[in-house]
């Protein structure tokens, strides 16, 4: 996620792309970390998985909330 983040800032013509990678590997780490429910693990992997849970779900909801205001920004420049 980091690399992209370089990426992006390096080729902002590409930049939504890198952005939409990055929501895909956000998107990985919250399934990774749902592997929790499967269960047969032990304290310690049970505390990895939920905290790969929580960055990841925490990570895909701030990126939808940035793409729905950078949608919301972009409108208002083309109507207003």
């Amino acid at each position: 996620m980091l690399i992209l983040g370089f990426l992006s800032e390096r080729n902002p013509a590409n930049r939504h792309h890198f952005m939409h990678a990055c929501m895909v590997v956000s998107l990985i780490m919250a399934l990774g970390g749902a592997r929790v429910v499967l269960g047969g693990m032990s304290w310690l992997a049970i505390v990895s998985h939920l905290l790969l849970l929580q960055v990841g779900v925490s990570f895909t909801i701030v990126g939808v909330m940035s793409f729905r205001h950078a949608r919301l920004q972009r409108e208002s420049l083309v109507t207003g």
